[in-house]
């Protein structure tokens, strides 16, 4: 995700990426049998965090 704006809204939407990639990887490492099935619930959560901080952050700089 990228995008214009102040930079907490940058920096939160840059988090994004790095997040989600680490599911699809551990996915990925999963179906090759290399990877934990039981860290997934786990990475899963920590990208909807993710998400959730970058709308807030944008929302919050929305109604600035």
């Amino acid at each position: 995700m990228s995008l214009e704006g102040p930079d907490d809204v940058a920096e939160a939407a840059m988090a994004v990426g790095p997040a989600s990639t680490r599911v699809f990887k551990l996915v990925e490492d999963i179906l090759r049998g290399t990877g934990d099935p039981a860290e997934l619930p786990a990475s899963c959560a920590h990208v909807w965090t993710v998400v959730a901080a970058f709308t807030r952050t944008a929302r919050r700089s929305l109604n600035e």
